[in-house]
């Protein structure tokens, strides 16, 4: 069934208006005609499944049929503090972030960062958890947050139960399979990936000196966007996320 994002304010006790691009992309791209079945988003707990009553030239009117729970949405909240990647790496990590069902993404700047300014722009990253929201089934977009420097990390770390941080020279012993009991028991858990240039020596001690768990993905060096990737998608397996 067609998906469709709205603005909360717009719901009300028996209509959604569906304005802006979401009413463009319904009207003119879909081609959805009155009468037909939808299914709104607000960003809440909920699937809204809704019927078209009008399409207008600037927005679309559906009636609420009914409202059900969303069941696809995370159960625990994964925090992705995401190093800034070139290109259109950290499109394809918001997209895979939102599927495999992290919580929120943090982008830094660090030493080593290689992409610099300008940061990346929230709206466009919104738009494609958006998208990604609708083909995975969840309700709940993952929060992008603003671009912060790692130097300024530790007051963001606050009310983790663990926070995990990937380094390629971390001990082949710090596992992420050594770390499964407590990975069961926290509810609110920081994935901490560095970009292509990794952290200097200053950088990794100051995240284990603030409490992280220094943690090795094996012999072989990722890709940032994988490591991301594999790290969420090990997590929420663990987790049944």
């Amino acid at each position: 069934m067609k998906k469709f994002f709205v603005d909360k304010s717009l719901i009300g006790t028996e209509i959604i208006t569906i304005v802006g691009d979401q009413h463009e992309h319904l009207a003119k791209v879909l081609r959805t005609k009155v009468g037909e079945e939808v299914v709104c988003l607000c960003g809440d707990d909920n699937l809204y499944f809704c019927k078209v009553v009008e399409i207008g030239k600037k927005e679309t009117t559906v009636q609420i049929l009914r409202k059900t729970l969303c069941q696809s949405n995370p159960k625990a909240n994964i925090t992705i503090f995401q190093g800034l990647a070139k290109g259109e790496k950290l499109d394809l990590i918001t997209q895979k972030a939102t599927e495999l069902g992290a919580s929120a993404l943090v982008s830094f700047e660090s030493n080593f960062t290689i992409a610099k300014m300008p940061r990346p722009k929230t709206e466009r990253l919104t738009k494609i958890t958006q998208e990604a929201c609708k083909q995975c089934g969840r309700s709940k977009p993952l929060e992008i947050l603003d671009t912060i420097k790692l130097k300024d990390i530790e007051k963001h770390l606050l009310g983790f139960d663990l926070v995990l941080f990937f380094y390629e020279h971390a001990p082949e012993t710090n596992t992420l399979g050594g770390l499964n009991a407590e990975i069961l028991k926290a509810q609110n858990i920081c994935v901490i990936v560095g970009a292509e240039g990794g952290f200097s020596e200053d950088e990794a001690n100051m995240l284990v000196n603030l409490g992280a768990k220094q943690v090795c993905l094996g012999k072989r060096i990722l890709r940032t966007e994988t490591a991301t990737i594999a790290s969420i998608a090990y997590l929420n397996f663990l987790k049944n996320n």
